[in-house]
């Protein structure tokens, strides 16, 4: 009888064991499931920026208040890399982003001057136009920077005596921002009679949008309406040309961590 009760115990407890053991394999499986989804994914977002390049260039990206950037933050700097590497004749380099706060720009070979310029801050102007060779109206010389502006907000609401609501960006400027846009616009709008009546908005030398000028504006607040845009196009365009706008005059700083 006692040789039956512990045959019973050894099977009792060899049974408890057994699913012990399948627990812990089941637990070490997520663990080392979930480190590996991890580290591919890191993995995943190197390689992208890796194929084709021969140097790989990781930026740090820090915030004013040292708090984590976000992700709006984060894509929208990564679409600027793209920009500028595009621009310097480097379409073949990559982009990839690493964790919370790191770029990683592959390039074909290692160029100081170049990685000193992706990493300058998103630079916000406005500028008076200008003619190229064949007449086509290109940025010209600065007249404000991102430094003048406080912010932009989108908008959708009457701006003219016809009482009838359209969707615009309006700007808030600083004392000196106000001062500059009054002397600008003056100067624009005397330019009406050969057509280059206009106020170029760039971001990193790009033109994102360029309003006619007709007179001079004074006050601390300017509006930028659309053009014949309406509906949906029309709130897309003004929230996405504020977001533009407040991009330039909110940097993240970019800083070069290490050449891989």
């Amino acid at each position: 009888m006692k040789q039956m009760k512990v045959k019973k115990l050894i099977a009792l407890f060899s049974s408890i064991i057994a699913v012990l053991l399948i627990v812990i394999a089941v637990l070490l499986f997520f663990v080392f499931d979930e480190e590996g989804e991890k580290q591919k994914a890191d993995e995943n977002s190197y390689n992208d920026a890796q194929v084709g390049s021969k140097n790989i260039i990781v930026f740090e990206a820090e915030t004013m208040d040292g708090s984590i950037p976000s992700d709006a933050d984060m894509k929208f700097v990564q679409d600027i890399l793209r920009n500028r590497l595009d621009y310097l004749g480097y379409s073949e380099g990559t982009v990839g982003m690493e964790g919370d706060n790191r770029f990683l720009v592959g390039l074909p070979e290692y160029d100081p001057e170049v990685v000193e310029i992706l990493g300058q801050t998103a630079e916000l102007t406005f500028n008076y136009a200008a003619l190229d060779a064949d007449g086509n109206m290109i940025p010209g010389e600065v007249v404000l920077t991102g430094t003048d502006v406080e912010k932009a907000e989108a908008a959708n609401e009457p701006v003219d005596s016809s009482g009838e609501s359209v969707c615009h960006v309006v700007l808030s400027l600083t004392g000196e921002g106000q001062r500059k846009f009054a002397e600008a616009t003056a100067t624009a709008a005397k330019k009406s009679e050969e057509g280059t009546n206009v106020l170029f908005i760039c971001l990193d030398g790009n033109p994102i949008s360029w309003p006619y000028v007709d007179e001079r504006i004074d006050s601390n607040e300017v509006v930028i309406t659309l053009g014949q845009m309406t509906g949906e196009e029309a709130s897309q365009k003004a929230s996405e040309l504020a977001s533009l706008i407040n991009s330039g005059r909110l940097p993240l700083k970019l800083v070069e961590a290490e050449n891989r």
